[in-house]
């Protein structure tokens, strides 16, 4: 410490701390901590940490459930399995440790800063400072890194500030719009707060895809990264918190309405007493709506009342140097922190066919207040079971190693009774999976799952771990690692905890093994991210001399340096090192104690050492004090009890010279990083009894960044005494902490370890069959942080806080793939298949300027200034780029099969960047030849907005309805050929122009550009006046018609036959295409639930005893089947089955009809053609199915379906009928003629069954 004493007159005031300096006391200041989403999340947030990917080494595993269908939406439902290693401090998820439930989507936010509502960043984003480079016009950074961050400090005016009664020495003016704004009055010194100057990160994940977006600094969401999502919140500001309503590219709408609110605090929320406040980063997946038809709808089991209830994250902060007031008042303290999130889990889906019903088991033994699943029912929409998922899961990984540490530690550990034992040992386990039937009764298709159980995973609050949280069989007392601090001009090396990956602990509890229900497996092994580092590495030669005398001889004998008198001239090399001199003696025979035989060492003829033997045999001595001496000469001889004795004896004699010699060479050195890579993945058929091997290659291995465990230099300024005599101290200090400061998971776009190049090659058997190389762009991130401190930039602040905000990463195509290369097996050479580059263009990215802050209270001013205290401020503006489809090129290259080049093709991108879409508008087709194609595309956000416009004609307003849905298709494209001879000639054909409907977003016609030969110009159409005008040469070529929720019953080529569907209440099957005809003369009744297109059934009333197709048939004498709107010129066939011996009379029945056709299974059908009526009626009693109605030249086929399963029969255009049969898990296995003859059998025999 220093101190600084003089005498004050002061009249007045006190100075005092702000309070959050002196709550930093008890506990001194903590890195960022993240409250991480709840258990079930996270597990489904590894898949976005760390991608399934060839760079990272992760295999893709998954248990595919089901697909909802629904209408054009399609939402897949799977388990998926992230294969990356499993951390200690993991919990499992409902499924199981190291599954994910992929069945629904969500919203969660990593704080920056502080949380963006409730008085964040959403009330100050409108104060935002400008760019760096108007600050630069009147302000110069305190450091900077040329567009890539700068950092801004303190002025120098004088301030009083809310809660500080001296005079504070402080100010920050930046511009704002371009004028200069004053920011200090943003910050709460007395309550130690920023402002919040940056948006939170924000992830979303539906089903399988994932994307990240931020608010700009107009409060606006904006994606990082591909895809044009139209991000809006719900009910913002008038309630708490937003919901989020997110539209992507289809124009599909996604709700996420369901929130889960979480409470963290350094007393377990478990107990009411302890929960301060609830706070809110995690939104579900609620609803999705289609443009055009469709909604599906999720629910959720949820309580406000019960919560989940995870072990604490346990932190550790070690002080390096002194305590004084304001620091940490213990060396080493450590803490715990505990979160608590409200129980939820997915319960139902809906859709108009059925729903999927999650089932639960309401505890279970590894997590307090969790749920697991234990199957997964899709049912119809009568509620009737269709197929169900068992999990066999009601079983744990258990920990043979539990948890302790030093005092701190146990301290915590002691106080933990709320958690049970199972809660630290046990970890759910997923065994397998099995499909039962539609009765529930019998297990069909089982998957079992096989883990690696030799080494199980330690307590879950274990300090055995690694940087990143993997297990590494380290004994560990704490978790700060060791450290050389360098600390008021002196250096301090300090011992800690071993944190080092370690390959042979890391596997613990990984899958290692699939049984598929065929009998077939997949088996996995792996490996620990590793890479190798070139160093130099320098070995040392001792010099030894080598003494020896066997029983019964008189003298030594010697080889080395040492004569056999024991004379030693020492090289001039050996000066200053020690001469070691190591003896060992089997004394044979039995001599009493006394009977000595000592080492006699002299240094220039004249005594200078005696080193005892042991009086037992074969135990050694070993003397290291010897320090050899320059101009010196020493001499090692035995001083015997006797000689007869020393004659006895067998005496080995060792002298030597450590380090005496070095040689220097370059080698490569492993080092292991966080995490797991698939190394071999081999998969056996049991029916061909031959077994497909992937073999996983990795080179030049890189890791995104470093953990960081030690500060910067802290400063405590504080008052030993008040006026009248003033006495001013300050302390220095660091803190060791027992988590990296600056987290790995702050949105970056890659892996945090990755490899430059991947090989796999595939065999069967032994025998090679190929081999691909992935090659990846492994370069790190623009981490700041990393950056800051290893490079001393303010390694001392000056302030209590020495731990700098944590700035966002500034991605660098980091994982981006560069090349492939595809070989084939050919002899006993691998012989070039394909081979493709790729090109990637970040330079143009705009950028986000945001900013976060360290501030504190640091020196004292002189004597004579109102006491006052500077306030320091350190302003970090950083970028966040915007980088959308940044790949710019594609080369490929094919091989014949000698290996030789043969083809070459390149393919050019260009994307927007003005309008809002960032779809491709521009591809570039090249060959060899030199000649190039360009085609070029037109969306509906390339016109002008036509919100507001009034007057469209129907294409313009079809524009319109796409921009308000946001509905991003190209609805233009032409071809331009750039020719090398003649020079630069253009050619222009190939327009293809698509028109939309002005009531629903659905194509209603297709435009396609016909000339006789090509143009030498062309512009792509436009919205002008009102009217959308295109290119002469367009004409139509195909157009459709839908009905009243967007499904397609009428498309017709200009040039071809017309074809007409008939739906009934499915969103996805029609049931009738009848081709060459149109819709209003077209009509078909099977009288099931799906409806009667185009008939009008008297009655509601249907027979449920017999029917032709389907389950249903109709008795006539209920009422009349009528069918109106038609035209008496034409000719109609109506045909139907019954099971009447005679034909219905029907009007209008031209002579020679009815035709009486085939009977199968007591059903006969007949055939009227009919004109001259505008109403076709069928009257009379007895049975009727599949009654059919289409003009003459048409000709129409008809299915019947079972919601869920499949078609159950298909009647052909000759009434011929083909039926469907499925077991009771919904397999097909009988295709069956009209009379009910088997046409195919097919038999399922699984493993086992």
């Amino acid at each position: 410490m220093k101190y600084l004493i003089f005498t004050l007159l002061i009249i007045g005031a006190i100075s005092f701390l702000p309070f959050s300096q002196r709550l930093m006391a008890q506990t001194g200041p903590k890195p960022q901590v993240l409250t991480p989403p709840p258990p079930d999340v996270s597990a489904l947030g590894k898949f976005g940490l760390i991608p399934v990917s060839n760079f990272s080494g992760i295999p893709s595993i998954s248990y595919p459930v089901y697909t909802i269908q629904e209408g054009n939406l399609q939402f897949p439902i799977s388990l998926m399995y992230h294969a990356g290693g499993i951390k200690v401090k993991e919990e499992s998820s409902e499924v199981g440790l190291g599954w994910a439930l992929s069945a629904g989507g969500s919203i969660v936010s990593t704080v920056r800063g502080g949380p963006d509502f409730e008085g964040g960043f959403w009330a100050t984003y409108v104060d935002m400072p400008d760019n760096p480079q108007q600050a630069l016009l009147s302000k110069s950074p305190l450091f900077s890194m040329d567009n890539y961050y700068y950092i801004w400090n303190n002025d120098t005016n004088a301030f009083f500030a809310n809660g500080i009664s001296s005079p504070l020495v402080s100010g920050l003016s930046l511009p704002h719009n371009g004028v200069n704004k004053e920011y200090f009055n943003y910050f709460d010194v007395a309550g130690g707060k920023a402002p919040d100057f940056a948006s939170d990160l924000y992830m979303i994940s539906i089903g399988d895809r994932s994307y990240k977006f931020v608010f700009d600094n107009n409060f606006k969401p904006v994606v990082l990264g591909d895809g044009a999502l139209k991000i809006e919140l719900i009910s913002y500001p008038n309630s708490s918190f937003p919901d989020w309503k997110v539209t992507d590219e289809k124009g599909i709408i996604y709700f996420f309405t369901q929130r889960q609110l979480n409470s963290t605090n350094s007393t377990d929320p478990f107990f009411i007493n302890n929960r301060v406040s609830h706070t809110l980063n995690t939104w579900h997946l609620t609803k999705i709506v289609s443009p055009v038809n469709g909604e599906i709808n999720f629910e959720y089991l949820y309580s406000t009342q019960n919560y989940t209830h995870p072990l604490p994250n346990i932190g550790e902060t070690y002080l390096v140097g002194n305590v004084s007031p304001h620091t940490q008042q213990q060396t080493d303290n450590v803490t715990a922190s505990f979160s608590i999130y409200q129980q939820l889990n997915i319960s139902k889906i809906s859709f108009s066919d059925g729903f999927v019903q999650f089932v639960y088991a309401e505890t279970r033994n590894d997590l307090q207040g969790a749920r697991r699943l234990q199957a997964i029912e899709i049912r119809n929409k009568k509620g009737s079971l269709v197929k169900k998922i068992v999990l066999d899961n009601d079983a744990y990984f258990t920990a043979t190693a539990g948890f302790s540490g030093n005092v701190g530690f146990d301290g915590i550990f002691s106080n933990l009774s709320q958690y049970t034992s199972d809660n630290h040992y046990k970890r759910l386990k997923l065994n397998g999976i099995a499909e039962t039937d539609s009765l529930s009764t019998v297990p069909y298709k089982k998957t079992l799952y096989t883990y690696n159980e030799t080494l199980n995973l330690p307590a879950k609050l274990s300090l055995s771990i690694d940087h990143w949280g993997y297990y590494n069989g380290a004994g560990n007392a704490q978790l700060v690692p060791p450290a050389n601090i360098y600390i008021n001009g002196a250096w301090q090396s300090l011992t800690g905890a071993n944190r080092d990956a370690n390959p042979n602990y890391m596997q613990a509890n990984i899958l290692t093994a699939i049984q598929y229900p065929t009998g077939g497996t997949s088996t996995f092994n792996y490996e620990t991210n590793q890479y190798v580092r070139s160093e130099s590495v320098t070995t040392y030669r001792d010099t030894v001399s080598n003494s020896y005398k066997a029983s019964g001889a008189t003298v030594m004998s010697a080889t080395g340096f040492m004569d056999a008198n024991g004379n030693i001239t020492p090289a001039s090399n050996w000066v200053g090192k020690n001469l070691n001199v190591f003896c060992l003696v089997d004394r044979h025979g039995t001599y009493p104690a006394d009977y000595f035989l000592n080492i006699l060492v002299y240094k220039n003829g004249a005594f200078l050492k005696r080193i005892p033997t042991s009086a037992s045999s074969y135990t050694s001595v070993l003397d290291s004090s010897i320090v050899i001496e320059s101009a010196s000469t020493y001499r090692v001889f035995f001083e015997p009890y006797t000689q007869a004795f020393f004659n006895n004896c067998e005496i080995r004699l060792q002298t030597y010279v450590k380090a005496t010699g070095s040689s220097t060479a370059i080698v490569d050195k492993t080092y292991y990083s966080g995490g797991l890579r698939v190394s071999k993945i081999t998969n056996y058929d049991p029916v061909t009894q031959t077994s497909n091997i992937k073999k996983f290659t990795y080179i030049d291995g890189k890791e995104d960044d470093i953990p960081i465990y030690v500060s910067q230099v802290g400063t405590d300024y504080y008052k030993l005494s008040e006026a009248p005599n003033v006495v001013l101290a300050s302390n220095n200090f660091r803190y060791r902490y027992g988590q990296s400061i600056y987290p790995f998971s702050d949105g970056r776009d890659a892996a945090c370890f990755g490899y430059s190049t991947v090989q796999i090659s595939e065999s069967e058997g032994n025998n090679l069959n190929g081999m691909s190389e992935f090659r990846y762009n492994a370069s790190s991130n623009f981490n700041v942080n990393t950056v800051l401190y290893y490079g001393n930039t303010l390694s001392n602040p000056g302030i209590l806080n020495p731990i700098m905000a944590t700035i966002p990463s500034i991605p660098g195509g980091r994982g981006d793939l560069i090349e492939e290369k595809h070989y084939k097996k050919t002899g006993s050479s691998l012989v070039s298949v394909s081979r493709d580059y790729y090109y990637y263009d970040r330079d143009s990215a705009p950028k986000i300027w945001q900013m976060l802050f360290n501030q504190g209270l640091s020196e004292y001013t002189s004597p004579g200034y109102d006491n006052g205290q500077v306030f320091k401020i350190y302003a970090h503006h950083f970028p966040i780029p915007v980088y959308r489809n940044v790949m710019k090129r594609k080369e490929h290259f094919e091989y014949d099969v000698a290996g030789n080049q043969a083809q070459a093709t390149y393919e050019d991108y260009t994307y927007d960047k003005t309008k809002g879409h960032f779809q491709l508008i521009k591809k570039a087709t090249g060959t060899s030849r030199e000649d190039t194609l360009n085609t070029y595309y037109k969306y509906p956000q390339d016109y002008p907005d036509l919100q507001a416009a009034t007057g469209l004609d129907s294409a313009a307003n079809g524009i319109k309805l796409l921009q308000q849905k946001h509905i991003i298709v190209p609805l233009e494209s032409y071809n331009e050929r750039v020719t090398t001879v003649p020079s630069a000639a253009k050619q222009y054909w190939g327009g293809l122009l698509n028109i939309f409907n002005t009531d629903q977003p659905t194509l209603k016609q297709v435009q396609v550009l016909e000339t006789v030969s090509p143009l030498y110009g062309f512009a792509f159409s436009s919205v002008a006046g009102g009217t959308l005008s295109k290119a002469a040469g367009y004409a139509s070529r195909l157009n459709f018609k839908y009905d009243s929720i967007g499904r397609v019953v009428q498309q017709y080529p200009e040039r071809g036959a017309s074809t007409a569907y008939l739906w009934g209440k499915s969103l996805s099957y029609p049931l009738a295409k009848v081709d060459n005809a149109n819709l209003a003369n077209v009509a078909f009744a099977s009288f099931e639930a799906d409806g009667n297109p185009g008939w009008t059934v008297a009655s509601a009333l249907r027979d449920n005893t017999t029917a032709l197709t389907g389950k249903s048939s109709y008795i006539l004498s209920n009422g009349t089947l009528s069918k109106s709107g038609l035209s008496a010129d034409n000719t109609y066939i109506v045909s139907y089955w019954t099971k009447n011996s005679t034909p219905f009379s029907v009007a209008g029945t031209i002579a020679g009809y009815p035709v009486k056709g085939s009977t199968h299974m007591g059903w006969t059908y007949y055939e009227h053609r009919i004109t001259g009526q505008t109403t076709i009626s069928l009257s009379g009693g007895g049975y009727i199915d599949e009654v059919r109605l289409y003009p003459v030249a048409a000709q129409m086929s008809t299915y019947t379906y079972e919601p869920l399963v499949g078609v159950t029969s298909m009647t052909d255009v000759k009434s011929q009928i083909t039926y469907f049969e499925y077991d009771s898990i919904q397999r097909l296995v009988n295709i069956k003629d009209q009379d009910g003859n088997i046409i195919k059998h097919t038999d399922y025999h699984y493993h086992g069954q």
